[in-house]
């Protein structure tokens, strides 16, 4: 448990802080100015930042996954540097495309937009690269500036419309790479060595598939707009970056995971799957037990997305659980495995898109949902893993009935959905007593830390 927690938790949280930052700090710039500038702008926006997003995650050639796994395991940084001169090469060509397919739809200036975003996002390489290197924090530091570069460009340039939310998402992401890129040549020594051949082409393939998988269920915003319009593609988008904060903490846990087995870590999946489930659980009771009370914080339009919320939470809390199981086999270099796994995944998201015409946008959660629970049942197979690992999740999932009972208690709704879920992994022995304290210990301030601690010893 020891290196589990120093290696793991503390740059989970940290990787948790800079998604909750981004999530929570972006709902609210999306928030603010689609009120100051209407509907349509938010939908728009929605489609841009998507259509970013996924041209990225094309042209990204898994160098990303590359980057952890090597580098991790062999200390080397000339590989560091030349992942991310790959990467960018990749993106200037995706970038120029995405400014052609946008310009037939969007403006130019919008077009523009997209493809400076596609651009800016060769940040996640480095960003991949110091979470190898555990400097999780440095991530969290570049994040948190970026964002608040966005909000004050934004709020400077708003009597330019539209154009200020352009600006200021550009300049945000700008800021986040010229702060990475400085850390990282601070913690990783400047050098180039070229990628080993295997990794760069059948491990740059494969995690390719995640990849796209995760741009899928994001992009489904570009499939909303075409069917409801910039209206419904803002409550996509806006359901989605909710449910992103949902599965945060478990997906940080999986990021972290990728560098921690290839380097050798001596828990095993099953051990870290159980602590990655338990540990977000209470998070995920929470957002099921009161959906659309946690929507109505961001306005009354969005409630009607509380369905969605859910399916979308859940569906992303599982793939976080797949994430670490494939991070498992990825790095053991199983390289196919990793593709055929996350390929399926995929098959479920997109198979999706068609059922919108019956279901409108909760076909694509439920799609996502259905998708990532088949593949994780497969992996517990073949990993023989045992199903009490999946305690957590179910007890978690088993909190979405208390949905219906939405009312102006919701806020108490969530907190003892969330307290019982917690309660319930150590009581199942999901999650041991020790193990509960020493996790807080090694994630928290120490007075909360320790007063979590006395909470966990006075359980019954």
């Amino acid at each position: 448990m020891v290196a589990v927690e120093g290696a793991v938790v503390r740059n989970s949280v940290y990787l948790y802080g800079a998604q909750v930052a981004t999530a929570i700090g972006g709902g609210l710039y999306w928030l603010l100015f689609a009120a100051l500038l209407g509907p349509e702008p938010l939908g728009r926006a929605a489609y841009v930042v998507s259509l970013s997003a996924v041209a990225y995650a094309a042209s990204q050639l898994g160098l990303n996954y590359v980057v952890m796994r090597v580098y991790a395991a062999t200390g080397e940084p000339g590989y560091v540097y030349a992942a991310y001169l790959y990467n960018l090469a990749a993106a200037s060509a995706a970038s120029t495309a995405t400014y052609l397919a946008a310009s037939n739809v969007l403006g130019p200036a919008e077009a523009a937009a997209a493809a400076a975003l596609t651009l800016l996002q060769t940040s996640t390489v480095l960003q991949a690269a110091l979470v190898a290197a555990m400097r999780a924090h440095a991530v969290f530091v570049a994040v948190s500036l970026g964002l608040l570069t966005r909000f004050a460009v934004s709020l400077a340039l708003l009597p330019m419309g539209w154009l200020a939310v352009a600006l200021g998402y550009v300049s945000g992401f700008a800021v986040s790479l010229v702060v990475l890129g400085a850390l990282a040549l601070r913690y990783i020594r400047p050098s180039l060595r070229r990628l080993p051949l295997r990794d760069a082409v059948y491990g740059g393939v494969s995690a390719w598939a995640p990849q796209l998988a995760q741009s899928a269920v994001l992009g489904g915003t570009l499939a909303v707009y075409h069917v409801a319009g910039a209206g419904g593609a803002g409550v996509y988008y806006v359901s989605w970056a909710v449910a992103s904060i949902v599965a945060g903490l478990s997906q940080s846990v999986a990021r972290v995971a990728l560098p921690y087995f290839a380097g050798g870590g001596q828990a095993s999946p099953g051990t870290v799957l159980r602590l990655q489930l338990a540990m977000a659980s209470p998070i995920l009771a929470a957002a099921l037990a009161a959906p659309r009370g946690i929507l109505s914080l961001l306005g009354g339009a969005y409630e009607e997305g509380w369905a969605l919320l859910s399916l979308l939470s859940a569906a992303l809390y599982v793939a976080t659980a797949n994430m670490t199981l494939l991070n498992y086999m990825y790095a053991g270099a199983r390289y196919a495995r990793f593709l055929a796994y996350n390929m399926a995944a995929i098959v479920g998201i997109v198979g999706a898109v068609p059922a919108q015409a019956a279901l409108g946008y909760h076909a694509l959660g439920l799609g996502a949902l259905l998708g990532n629970t088949a593949v994780l049942v497969v992996l517990i197979r073949e990993l023989r893993l045992p199903l009490a690992s999946l305690r957590p999740m179910l007890v978690a999932l088993g909190m979405a009935p208390l949905a219906l009972l939405h009312g102006p208690y919701w806020p108490l709704v969530a907190v003892g959905a969330a307290i019982t879920a917690l309660y319930l992994a150590i009581r199942l022995g999901s999650l041991t007593r020790d193990e509960a304290k020493s996790i807080a210990r090694a994630a928290l301030p120490r007075p909360l830390a320790e007063l979590l601690a006395k909470a966990v010893d006075r359980l019954p």
